[in-house]
């Protein structure tokens, strides 16, 4: 495949415009992810990311004093595959767990506040009300532990390697969406019309961040959106190259149940999947077991994507 390419840079996108519901900020969700790709959403307050940069380093730096647990069900802390670190970070009332401060607590709402706003934005075109899909993700106040997730990432590429290495492989995430900051050191690639691209290079990874869709939205619209092909890739040359970065998976809660769909007065049919009554931990095991059925079927090498709770690429 082309090498990345990072003339096809994507709209920029001011998160203030995009809670409120501007149209023109709505219209280029919805244009990116009809396309599969990734809109930028730009931070007003570069205090956020840069916080959670600090958090990230300082929190993988002692990822071992957070071994994986399970809670509820959902998993909370450290978990390595070869050359990458993840720290699965989760939010109850107005902490994060494993309790890495402030800064991480407060990128995690602001976060989950750009990858709702987003949410809502594409579900104008659906012609259903956007609560069908909102009720799902986690309470107000969060009174239980978060189903979504703010993962912070380490990828190391060893000194020595001329060639890219990928360190996770192609893949699509089992979410609404995905808002994934830009990282200090570019490494997410996109697949855009066969061609990997690059939209992290030129950004500023202290106000913008990549926002994309998952594989729930593109199942429950069916297939209006496309969930975005996407895999991390590092080259490091003469020097050990490090990665951090901090993805934020927006997803359902497991206990949530889709409603019948609702029609918007006066808008176009509702193309949301029909699936009233159906639970989204149902729906979340049914994502992962064909996800693992792809993974066999493709021969993914163990580079490519194994995790449990990360999809596979469902086009």
């Amino acid at each position: 495949m082309a090498a990345p390419d990072a003339a096809s840079a994507p709209k920029i996108i001011p998160f203030a415009a995009l809670e409120a519901g501007d149209a023109d900020a709505c219209a280029a969700v919805v244009e990116a992810w009809k396309a599969g790709v990734a809109c930028v959403v730009r931070l007003a307050d570069r205090a956020v990311l840069r916080e959670l940069w600090k958090g990230s380093a300082a929190g993988l730096a002692t990822a071992d004093t957070w071994p994986l647990e399970r809670l509820g069900g959902l998993e909370v802390g450290h978990r390595q595959h070869g050359a990458r670190d993840f720290l699965e970070t989760r939010a109850i009332c107005d902490e994060v767990r494993p309790p890495l401060g402030d800064g991480v607590r407060c990128a995690f709402d602001h976060l989950e506040r750009c990858a709702r706003a987003a949410l809502k934005a594409a579900c104008g075109p659906l012609g259903a009300a956007p609560e069908t899909l909102l009720n799902l993700l986690d309470e107000p106040g969060r009174p239980k532990l978060s189903a979504s997730v703010l993962r912070l990432c380490r990828y190391v590429a060893p000194a020595g390697e001329p060639r890219k290495r990928v360190c996770f492989g192609a893949h699509t995430d089992t979410t609404f969406c995905t808002a994934a900051p830009c990282a200090a050191t570019p490494g997410l690639e996109v697949l855009d019309h066969g061609t990997w691209t690059s939209p992290e290079r030129g950004r500023d990874s202290g106000t913008d961040v990549l926002v994309f869709c998952g594989e729930f939205l593109q199942v429950l619209s069916k297939s209006f959106y496309e969930a975005a092909v996407h895999r991390v890739a590092l080259t490091a040359g003469a020097a050990e190259s490090v990665r951090y970065s901090a993805p934020f998976l927006l997803r359902a809660r497991r206990d949530a149940t889709i409603v019948p769909v609702a029609a918007v007065a006066g808008g176009p049919p509702p193309r949301l999947l029909g699936l009233p009554g159906l639970s989204m931990a149902k729906f979340h095991r049914f994502l992962e077991l064909r996800r693992r059925k792809l993974v066999q079927e493709h021969a993914q090498s163990n580079d490519d994507s194994d995790d449990s709770d990360t999809g596979f690429i469902l086009k």
